[in-house]
């Protein structure tokens, strides 16, 4: 293979930019992008978070659109279920951080859904604390948050459930025992 055919192979494989990608496919105008981008340049932060503040494009729209740019499998965490042996490889405070919740054990890797699956130093970090190897999928922040609040504290709020019970019935209880108290008996 000679230098050009390599150069015409690195092209092929470098992706197009998001904001192209969007204006290719009419979610956005070239004028919309342009201001978006203008917002970047001066504020700093990512265009997709800037263009879905904006109201200019939907989480769930741009997440469809980064699968396709990056290649990566987008997943509706409404319809998986979250399985607890992954849950337990990873810190719920490491997930809240990073955006991020273990799906899934497959074979020697961890399956996890991100919102920025391209974070390199979370990928690291991850396959450190998990001490397997990582497979990525993309989900919108909103779906992952759910995700995060679903899976990593229901026995809190099952904790906090029973003592509000266990609290109305001690209060039940106090109110029942005064009203016998002061009740006649009759002869």
């Amino acid at each position: 293979m000679n230098e050009r055919e390599s150069v015409g192979i690195t092209s092929q494989i470098r992706r197009k930019p998001l904001g192209e990608i969007l204006v290719e496919q009419n979610i956005v105008t070239a004028s919309q992008l342009e201001n978006a981008l203008d917002i970047q340049r001066r504020q700093g932060g990512k265009l997709g978070e800037i263009l879905i503040k904006k109201g200019l494009v939907a989480a769930e729209q741009l997440a469809a659109v980064l699968s396709i740019q990056l290649n990566i499998p987008l997943i509706d965490l409404k319809r998986h279920t979250v399985q607890p042996g992954a849950l337990r490889l990873i810190p719920e405070e490491m997930a809240r951080n990073h955006s991020l919740i273990p799906l899934d054990v497959i074979g020697d890797s961890l399956l996890v859904v991100m919102s920025d699956p391209e974070d390199i130093r979370t990928l690291k970090d991850l396959e450190a604390q998990s001490k397997m190897r990582v497979e990525v999928a993309l989900g919108t922040a909103v779906d992952i948050e759910r995700a995060i609040d679903l899976n990593y504290s229901p026995g809190h709020e099952i904790e906090i459930k029973v003592g509000t019970f266990a609290t109305v019935s001690l209060e039940e209880a106090k109110l029942s025992s005064e009203f016998i108290a002061r009740t006649p008996i009759a002869e």
